[in-house]
Protein backbone atom coordinates (compact mmCIF):
# COMPACT_ATOMS: atom_id res chain seq x y z
CA UNK A 1 0.00 0.00 0.00
CA UNK A 2 1.28 3.75 -0.58
CA UNK A 3 1.20 6.43 1.91
CA UNK A 4 -1.65 8.63 0.22
CA UNK A 5 -1.08 12.28 0.15
CA UNK A 6 -4.35 13.54 1.75
CA UNK A 7 -4.09 10.80 4.82
CA UNK A 8 -4.47 12.29 7.77
CA UNK A 9 -2.08 11.75 10.53
CA UNK A 10 -2.49 11.20 14.52
CA UNK A 11 0.72 10.71 15.38
CA UNK A 12 4.62 10.62 13.36
CA UNK A 13 7.55 9.55 15.18
CA UNK A 14 11.23 9.01 14.01
CA UNK A 15 12.05 5.53 15.39
CA UNK A 16 14.40 6.03 18.61
CA UNK A 17 16.04 2.25 17.94
CA UNK A 18 16.84 2.15 14.22
CA UNK A 19 18.37 5.52 11.90
CA UNK A 20 16.00 6.81 8.93
CA UNK A 21 13.49 4.23 10.68
CA UNK A 22 10.31 6.70 10.59
CA UNK A 23 6.52 5.34 11.71
CA UNK A 24 3.45 7.25 10.57
CA UNK A 25 0.08 6.68 12.00
CA UNK A 26 -2.71 6.89 9.61
CA UNK A 27 -5.13 4.24 8.69
CA UNK A 28 -2.96 1.39 8.18
CA UNK A 29 0.17 2.37 10.08
CA UNK A 30 3.06 2.96 7.94
CA UNK A 31 6.83 2.79 8.24
CA UNK A 32 9.78 4.11 6.01
CA UNK A 33 13.03 2.78 5.99
CA UNK A 34 14.96 5.82 4.20
CA UNK A 35 13.83 9.13 5.99
CA UNK A 36 10.22 8.97 4.71
CA UNK A 37 11.03 9.26 0.87
CA UNK A 38 9.37 5.84 0.76
CA UNK A 39 6.69 3.54 2.91
CA UNK A 40 5.47 0.52 3.31
CA UNK A 41 1.84 -0.24 5.06
CA UNK A 42 2.14 -2.37 8.03
CA UNK A 43 -1.38 -3.20 8.47
CA UNK A 44 -4.55 -2.09 9.98
CA UNK A 45 -4.81 -4.79 12.89
CA UNK A 46 -4.09 -2.12 15.39
CA UNK A 47 -7.98 -0.89 15.93
CA UNK A 48 -10.07 1.43 14.52
CA UNK A 49 -8.91 5.14 14.25
CA UNK A 50 -5.81 4.50 16.40
CA UNK A 51 -4.59 8.11 17.98
CA UNK A 52 -1.16 7.67 19.81
CA UNK A 53 1.86 5.73 18.72
CA UNK A 54 4.62 4.85 21.18
CA UNK A 55 8.18 3.11 20.64
CA UNK A 56 9.45 1.95 23.82
CA UNK A 57 11.84 -0.58 22.83
CA UNK A 58 13.40 -2.24 19.75
CA UNK A 59 11.03 -3.85 17.54
CA UNK A 60 8.21 -3.02 19.64
CA UNK A 61 5.22 -0.77 18.98
CA UNK A 62 2.10 0.19 21.30
CA UNK A 63 -1.22 2.20 18.93
CA UNK A 64 -4.04 3.56 21.70
CA UNK A 65 -7.07 4.83 21.19
CA UNK A 66 -9.19 6.07 23.79
CA UNK A 67 -8.21 3.24 26.38
CA UNK A 68 -8.19 0.35 23.36
CA UNK A 69 -4.24 -0.60 23.05
CA UNK A 70 -2.77 -2.80 20.48
CA UNK A 71 0.70 -3.96 20.23
CA UNK A 72 3.34 -5.53 17.98
CA UNK A 73 6.66 -7.02 18.96
CA UNK A 74 7.97 -7.48 15.42
CA UNK A 75 8.02 -4.03 13.95
CA UNK A 76 4.26 -3.65 13.24
CA UNK A 77 4.27 -7.20 11.13
CA UNK A 78 1.93 -8.61 13.20
CA UNK A 79 -0.52 -7.31 16.63
CA UNK A 80 -2.64 -8.58 19.03
CA UNK A 81 -4.54 -6.47 21.22
CA UNK A 82 -3.92 -5.81 24.65
CA UNK A 83 -6.53 -6.10 27.20
CA UNK A 84 -6.10 -3.78 30.34
CA UNK A 85 -7.85 -3.01 33.61
CA UNK A 86 -11.21 -0.89 32.79
CA UNK A 87 -10.27 2.66 32.83
CA UNK A 88 -12.24 5.56 34.29
CA UNK A 89 -12.11 7.69 31.20
CA UNK A 90 -11.72 6.39 27.67
CA UNK A 91 -12.65 10.07 25.80
CA UNK A 92 -10.49 11.54 23.62
CA UNK A 93 -8.46 12.99 25.83
CA UNK A 94 -7.49 9.78 26.91
CA UNK A 95 -3.62 9.26 26.39
CA UNK A 96 -0.55 7.06 27.60
CA UNK A 97 2.93 8.48 28.59
CA UNK A 98 6.14 7.16 28.77
CA UNK A 99 8.30 7.86 32.05
CA UNK A 100 11.66 9.84 30.11
CA UNK A 101 13.38 8.73 33.21
CA UNK A 102 12.83 5.13 32.27
CA UNK A 103 10.95 4.62 29.00
CA UNK A 104 9.97 0.94 29.79
CA UNK A 105 7.19 2.66 32.37
CA UNK A 106 4.10 3.68 30.36
CA UNK A 107 1.39 5.01 32.28
CA UNK A 108 -2.06 5.75 31.29
CA UNK A 109 -5.09 6.94 33.68
CA UNK A 110 -5.89 3.99 35.92
CA UNK A 111 -3.29 1.54 34.64
CA UNK A 112 0.56 1.56 34.02
CA UNK A 113 2.90 -0.83 32.38
CA UNK A 114 6.54 -1.68 34.00
CA UNK A 115 7.83 -3.32 30.96
CA UNK A 116 7.24 -1.53 27.73
CA UNK A 117 3.38 -2.37 27.27
CA UNK A 118 3.71 -6.09 27.71
CA UNK A 119 2.05 -6.59 30.72
CA UNK A 120 -0.56 -3.96 32.38
CA UNK A 121 -1.70 -3.77 35.94
CA UNK A 122 -4.05 -0.90 37.84
CA UNK A 123 -3.03 1.81 39.32
CA UNK A 124 -4.50 5.20 40.38
CA UNK A 125 -6.52 7.29 38.11
CA UNK A 126 -5.50 10.61 37.55
CA UNK A 127 -5.84 14.25 35.57
CA UNK A 128 -2.36 14.06 34.98
CA UNK A 129 0.78 12.69 35.69
CA UNK A 130 4.50 14.22 35.39
CA UNK A 131 7.94 12.93 35.90
CA UNK A 132 10.44 14.80 38.08
CA UNK A 133 13.70 14.98 36.89
CA UNK A 134 15.45 15.49 40.03
CA UNK A 135 13.77 12.66 41.94
CA UNK A 136 13.24 9.82 39.76
CA UNK A 137 11.15 7.57 42.10
CA UNK A 138 8.41 9.81 42.29
CA UNK A 139 5.84 10.12 40.54
CA UNK A 140 3.46 12.75 40.86
CA UNK A 141 -0.11 13.24 39.87
CA UNK A 142 -2.74 15.80 39.73
CA UNK A 143 -6.35 14.65 40.45
CA UNK A 144 -9.29 17.35 41.11
CA UNK A 145 -7.53 20.14 42.60
CA UNK A 146 -4.93 17.97 44.87
CA UNK A 147 -1.25 17.35 43.92
CA UNK A 148 -0.41 13.78 45.09
CA UNK A 149 3.20 12.01 45.02
CA UNK A 150 4.37 8.47 45.17
CA UNK A 151 7.29 7.56 46.38
CA UNK A 152 6.83 3.50 45.88
CA UNK A 153 5.34 2.59 41.85
CA UNK A 154 2.27 3.78 43.15
CA UNK A 155 1.43 1.52 46.06
CA UNK A 156 0.72 4.75 48.16
CA UNK A 157 0.22 8.58 47.69
CA UNK A 158 0.31 11.85 49.85
CA UNK A 159 -1.07 14.89 49.28
CA UNK A 160 1.40 17.43 48.31
CA UNK A 161 -0.98 20.44 47.70
CA UNK A 162 -4.14 21.53 46.49
CA UNK A 163 -3.81 24.13 43.64
CA UNK A 164 -6.34 26.45 44.38
CA UNK A 165 -8.58 25.86 41.12
CA UNK A 166 -11.99 26.80 39.63
CA UNK A 167 -14.81 25.00 40.14
CA UNK A 168 -14.85 23.60 36.86
CA UNK A 169 -11.23 23.70 35.91
CA UNK A 170 -8.65 20.56 36.29
CA UNK A 171 -4.92 19.85 35.46
CA UNK A 172 -4.09 18.40 32.01
CA UNK A 173 -0.29 18.64 32.31
CA UNK A 174 2.44 18.66 34.54
CA UNK A 175 5.48 19.92 33.36
CA UNK A 176 8.51 20.37 35.81
CA UNK A 177 11.47 22.67 35.27
CA UNK A 178 15.00 20.65 34.67
CA UNK A 179 17.06 23.59 35.47
CA UNK A 180 15.37 24.02 38.82
CA UNK A 181 14.85 21.66 41.40
CA UNK A 182 11.28 22.15 42.89
CA UNK A 183 9.66 24.04 40.34
CA UNK A 184 6.69 22.54 39.31
CA UNK A 185 4.28 24.01 36.16
CA UNK A 186 0.32 22.51 36.26
CA UNK A 187 -1.54 23.43 32.85
CA UNK A 188 -4.91 24.00 33.87
CA UNK A 189 -7.92 24.06 31.76
CA UNK A 190 -9.46 27.02 33.22
CA UNK A 191 -7.27 29.05 35.21
CA UNK A 192 -4.26 29.04 33.12
CA UNK A 193 -0.63 28.27 33.74
CA UNK A 194 0.57 28.07 37.58
CA UNK A 195 4.15 28.06 39.32
CA UNK A 196 5.19 26.17 42.02
CA UNK A 197 8.99 26.95 43.38
CA UNK A 198 8.93 24.43 46.50
CA UNK A 199 7.78 21.32 45.06
CA UNK A 200 3.82 21.99 45.08
CA UNK A 201 2.93 23.39 48.65
CA UNK A 202 2.36 26.89 47.37
CA UNK A 203 1.12 28.14 43.76
CA UNK A 204 1.11 31.18 42.01
CA UNK A 205 -0.61 32.07 38.54
CA UNK A 206 1.68 32.75 35.43
CA UNK A 207 -0.93 34.15 33.43
CA UNK A 208 -0.03 38.00 32.82
CA UNK A 209 0.09 39.24 29.16
CA UNK A 210 -1.52 35.62 28.47
CA UNK A 211 -5.46 35.68 26.74
CA UNK A 212 -8.40 35.85 28.88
Amino acid sequence: NRLQHEAIFSDVQFDPFVRNRLWALTWPLFVSTDGGATWTSRGGAAGFGPEQLMLPAPGEVLVAYRGLIHRSTDSGRSWHRVYVPRVRDASSSWRLQEDPRNPRAIYGPGLRSPNAGRDWYSWQEYDAIGFDPFRPRNVPIARGDTLYISRDDGASFQVVGHFGLGEFSLVHELLFDRGRPNAVYPVTTQDGLLRSRDGGATWEPLNEGLPP
